[in-house]
């Protein structure tokens, strides 16, 4: 019994220097990636709740924000005659993107009103190489461009800004863009749920779809920024977290077992792995990301066509949706085509920024840094296409 014992004891001592070399071995492996520690591509969960940053975001007071500012209606907005940290962006007095680029001085101009997200305001880029400063070139003296694009938006933001702006702005030509991004953004509503380095970590609202085909407006007002912390330190208990199709309570779960980092790397795994299933259940026909969003586009071009104001839905591929144009292979926005029943006012800009590219020549040249927003050269191709659109529609 004794040397049986023995044996068991020399086994367990090393089964665990095994595991202690191990456990050693996968810490050294960590690296920091962009802030987070990350192991064999993976970035380790929990996530934080609530980032230092995001506490300080939410404690500033409106004015103290440079460019971007909280807003009860829209969750966020442009700071009206706002001006980025960096001098990069600043805004009129409407919080419309501006710039020197002045494309016509004519009282009588006709006005185009673009409404979307960051890559409609043209993040990354200087004015007068967003696709919007372009589009006013290719336009002429006879057209005026206001660029009400805001960045992080989802569609249902960008919608309600469109509607607010078009008692001031009479626009001829009504202009909505989205991204792939959007139709996740579209089913949430703490920004930090779905994207967790924002740096706008307020809510937002958001539109559900009723059982008769409605939409029911939700989070509006939002909630309030100095309320905005307690709220994410308990969201698992908050009423907003179960009208979050984006939100997994497990990216900030803290189990027993993550204090190894063998079982904390297998749990993030997992949960990166569902929640890649999640987006694909949201974004594909019948989800209900796709569904929202296409309900937000019929409201964007019926309410168009109310105000006298030809509606023209723009549909911009991020980087790595090229490669699906170029192999054929469906995109992200055939169930949406399909939910729109073949409007004749969309256009879907993947196959004129696929032509432009060379043969073989890599998807990048059309992005900043390769993967970020459309690029200078991208933005002339989508100026182009739409002021071709435009010029048919009058």
């Amino acid at each position: 019994m004794s040397r049986l014992l023995r044996i068991l004891l020399r086994i367990l001592i090393g089964m665990l220097i095994f595991v202690a070399v191990l456990e050693l071995a996968l810490r050294l492996f960590t690296r920091d990636v962009e802030g987070h520690a990350t192991l064999f591509g993976i970035k380790l969960l929990p996530f934080e709740r609530l980032t230092t940053q995001h506490e300080e975001l939410l404690r500033k007071a409106p004015e103290e924000h440079a460019y971007i500012i909280p807003d009860a209606t829209l969750g966020w907005t442009i700071k009206p005659s706002g001006r980025s940290v960096d001098g990069l962006y600043q805004a009129d007095e409407r919080g419309l993107r501006t710039g020197s680029v002045v494309t016509t001085t004519r009282a009588d101009a006709m006005a185009v009103l673009l409404a979307g997200d960051s890559f409609t305001h043209g993040d990354e880029l200087r004015f007068e190489d967003t696709w919007a400063a372009q589009l006013g070139v290719a336009l002429g003296d006879n057209w005026r461009v206001h660029n009400a694009g805001v960045p992080g938006y989802g569609t249902d933001q960008a919608l309600l800004r469109a509607l607010a702006l078009r008692t001031s702005i009479e626009s001829k030509v009504s202009v909505l863009a989205l991204c792939r991004d959007d139709l996740l953004r579209n089913v949430n509503i703490l920004r930090s749920a779905y994207l967790h380095w924002t740096d706008m970590p307020w809510t937002k609202p958001r539109f559900a779809l009723e059982t008769d085909g409605s939409l029911a407006l939700l989070n509006q007002p939002c909630v309030a920024p100095s309320k905005v912390a307690e709220i994410v330190r308990h969201y698992d208990a908050s009423a907003l977290s179960a009208l979050d199709a984006v939100y997994r309570p497990g990216f900030h779960a803290e189990p027993w077992t993550d204090a190894f980092r063998l079982l904390r790397w297998m749990r993030s795994r997992r949960e990166h792995r569902e929640r890649h299933e999640q987006i694909l259940r949201l974004t594909q026909r019948g989800g209900e990301g796709v569904q929202v969003t296409a309900a937000l586009l019929r409201l964007f071009i019926d309410s168009s066509r109310a105000a006298d104001s030809a509606p023209l839905v723009v549909l911009l591929p991020q980087s790595d949706d090229i490669a699906r144009y170029r192999s054929g292979t469906p995109t992200v926005w055939k169930p949406i085509l399909e939910e729109l029943d073949n409007e004749d006012c969309v256009l879907d800009l993947g196959p004129a920024l696929v032509a432009s590219l060379a043969e073989g020549e890599d998807t990048g040249a059309l992005f900043v840094n390769g993967t970020g927003h459309p690029n200078q050269r991208a933005s002339m191709v989508i100026a182009r296409e739409i002021a071709s659109r435009i010029a048919k529609m009058r």
